[in-house]
């Protein structure tokens, strides 16, 4: 069975996720922190989609050394198991899928199957093995993690660095919540000067509107006002009409009258003409007579 150290953890969740290597090493450290925190205090802690990890807790048993035929006592210890979720467990046994169950009767101890197994895995181990568990907080070692001679000081050495890394990180992380933050308030910016532009834009289209109806209601005045003045031209022009074909026919009447006036006076001129010649011929007619006689 293969062991992965911090580093090669931290690279392949970088390359699954898209984070960073430190990002990637910070939260796998974090995530061992919150698990360690939860089996301290309440012996289990499940996560969804991967298993239960669960402190169990052995009584001391008797053995045999197998080398020297001698009893000894193993004493009690608190030991870690872990439990897969069904879908872990089916993608990992899908690959032996062919193979039958075999069944283990009730009582079989596997305690030294498993520590023989681990010592043989600490034995085949890669010296970059770095303890995940927090050195203050492990009391007993940890038979699943190895650190072989100068390795704390490696460690000591890598911590160090990635204390540096992530600091260098945190800094470009603040220096792009900086630039976020002052992209925001430009855009902020910018949205609330065409949010002004809009409104002033649209003060000008309500003032334009305004003015364009109070143009076109002095037009309709003005048009009402000219048809009113045109009425009263026209009834004006009637009535001088009137007045004029009025004073006509007034001023025809005054002439037919002096008209008639005047061939009644000619008629009685001519008349008194005609009377004063017949005296006259009468007056020379009887002169003639008396002189005849």
């Amino acid at each position: 069975m293969s062991k992965f150290s911090l580093n090669t953890l931290g690279k392949l969740l970088a390359d699954k996720s898209g984070l960073s290597q430190v990002e990637a090493e910070l939260f796998i450290r974090k995530m061992f922190d919150v698990c360690n925190q939860g089996l301290d205090a309440d012996k289990q802690v499940k996560i969804k989609w991967l298993g239960t990890f669960k402190v169990q807790a052995t009584k001391d048993r008797e053995s045999i050394n197998v080398n020297t035929g001698e009893r000894f006592t193993i004493e009690g210890r608190d030991k870690l198991t872990f439990t897969p979720d069904n879908i872990l467990k089916e993608i990992v046994n899908k690959p032996f899928a062919q193979f039958e169950t075999v069944v283990v009767n009730d009582g079989v101890d596997f305690d030294e199957i498993d520590e023989k197994f681990g010592e043989e895995q600490t034995e085949d181990a890669p010296a970059q093995v770095i303890d995940f568990l927090d050195e203050e907080k492990t009391a007993t070692p940890n038979p699943e993690v190895v650190v072989i001679g100068s390795e704390k000081e490696k460690e000591k050495e890598a911590e160090d660095e990635l204390a540096k890394q992530i600091a260098i990180e945190q800094a470009k992380l603040e220096r792009l919540k900086q630039a976020q933050l002052e992209q925001e308030r430009i855009q902020k910016e910018k949205l609330e000067k065409e949010k002004q532009e809009q409104e002033r834009l649209e003060q000008e289209r309500l003032e334009q509107e305004r003015l364009e109806q109070e143009r076109r209601r002095q037009e309709e005045l003005e048009e009402r006002e000219y048809l009113r003045e045109t009425e009263r031209q026209k009834e004006l022009m009637i009535v001088e009409a009137s007045l004029s074909q009025e004073a006509e026919r007034e001023s025809l009447s005054t002439s037919l009258a002096l008209e008639q006036a005047s061939a009644s006076s000619q008629s009685a001129s001519e008349d008194l003409a005609e009377e004063s010649q017949s005296t006259s011929e009468s007056e020379v007619m009887s002169e003639s007579a008396k002189s005849e006689k």
